[in-house]
């Protein structure tokens, strides 16, 4: 967090989804997504590289020009999952379904 935005991370951060995927011809993977401080536009500072060449802020409805439509629907399920306070799970972007 500190590399990408000058920010630190306070307190312990709660999960807010984990996604197990195994994309044809590869390994089995899995990505996990944390909370992170709430950011100010007037406060982030990031630091952009050849891996983070820009940022932005931007609403919901802007995401899948930015991102595609799958990494917005994944980005709309951890705004849901913060908002509410829950979890998801994902296999292969799948919802899994509680136990």
């Amino acid at each position: 967090m500190q590399e990408e935005t000058g920010l630190d991370l306070v307190g312990p951060p709660q999960l807010l989804g984990v996604d197990w995927r195994q994309p044809a011809g590869t390994d089995p993977y899995t990505q996990y997504y944390f909370t992170g401080p709430r950011l100010d536009a007037a406060r982030v500072q990031p630091q952009l590289s050849v891996e983070h060449d820009q940022w932005q802020m931007t609403s919901a409805k802007e995401w899948p020009d930015l991102v595609g439509q799958a990494q917005a629907v994944t980005f709309s399920r951890l705004l849901n999952a913060l908002q509410h306070g829950t979890c998801f799970y994902l296999r292969n972007n799948q919802t899994v379904p509680a136990r």
